[in-house]
């Protein structure tokens, strides 16, 4: 099944909208106070917000000229780093803006999500649980849950999407209290967060993936219904077709199995577990010869692997029996 560990960010106009204004505004100023550091910061947060992040840390290093220990423009250094996904030089800038305002809730929060990229899990939880102590937030919640979710600690990431819930629903944060109960066997408590999250956003394809994980078991009409809907949403997930493949083949139905494999294997044709289920559902179909070709073509992908080799080779001989 499929979680969302970040929340999906601001959509691309409304973000350039909001900074263009802002831009109109500082520049402004700038050209009349050119040592202004708070237009200076507003640039770079404009920036930021645009990821150019070289043009951010311009307007923000030059902040820290005029004002050294201007704590804010510290933080949003470490949060474009944190965005690039350059952990440890994220870390030292936050580190710096902690130093001067130890109760910067925004710093502590950007300094945890280095943790939870760097998979110190234990620092991550600390200092998320830090902020929850004194700036208690949704967001918050729902990534201290994150880290209990892929720790396997699937009561303590219910507990705390739970609390986010109460303070502000997101359908990122029902998602991955569906995926909770999906990991426990709850089905019936999945699914109804599965919805919830489809009430606050109808556009997730993985939402409709995991409910159809959730019926293929319960309902048949239900799971294929969903799957369908996921792969229509997403159809060059190759993950939700061979998945959905595998419930067709679960469900002895191997003419719509084989059609799903298919289709993945024209996205993915190197993909081993793709090639090997084409060539053994031909062998069921009775298709020979389509089978030897997938066979071949495992045996490509896998020269050393001695299971085609042997299938291959029977195979080869009952096609010559056939023709004598």
């Amino acid at each position: 099944f499929f979680l969302m560990i970040r929340r999906p960010p601001r959509s691309t106009q409304s973000r350039s909208s909001a900074a263009s204004d802002v831009y109109k505004r500082q520049v402004k100023i700038i050209e009349v106070e050119p040592g202004n550091y708070r237009a200076n910061y507003q640039l770079g947060l404009c920036y930021s917000s645009l990821s150019d992040f070289k043009k951010s840390n311009h307007f923000l290093r030059e902040v820290l000229r005029i004002k050294p220990k201007y704590s804010p423009a510290w933080r949003g250094l470490g949060q474009n780093e944190l965005e690039k996904q350059e952990w440890k030089k994220a870390i030292v800038y936050l580190q710096k803006a902690l130093e001067l305002d130890p109760q910067d809730a925004e710093a502590k929060l950007a300094l945890a999500d280095c943790y939870f990229g760097m998979n110190e899990s234990e620092l991550a939880i600390k200092n998320f649980q830090e902020v929850a102590e004194t700036n208690p937030s949704a967001e918050v919640y729902f990534k201290i849950g994150n880290i209990h979710l892929v720790r396997d600690n699937n009561d303590l990431a219910i507990e705390n999407y739970k609390k986010s819930l109460e303070l502000k629903p997101l359908a990122a944060c029902y998602l991955n209290l569906g995926c909770s109960y999906m990991k426990i066997k709850a089905f019936g408590f999945a699914i109804e967060s599965l919805f919830n999250s489809i009430e606050l956003d109808g556009n997730q394809a993985k939402v409709y993936y995991n409910l159809g994980c959730c019926y293929a078991t319960r309902d048949k009409d239900q799971a294929k219904k969903h799957f369908e809907t996921a792969i229509a949403m997403d159809p060059d997930n190759v993950e939700f077709i061979e998945n959905t493949a595998k419930f067709f083949v679960i469900n002895n139905d191997l003419e719509t199995a084989y059609k799903y494999y298919q289709d993945a294997f024209k996205i993915e044709p190197k993909k081993v577990d793709i090639v090997r289920a084409l060539a053994d559902i031909n062998e069921k179909r009775g298709e020979r010869a389509e089978a030897l070709i997938y066979y071949k073509h495992w045996a490509d992908l896998e020269p050393q692997n001695k299971e085609v080799e042997e299938k291959l080779h029977k195979l080869t001989i009952n096609l010559s029996l056939i023709h004598i």
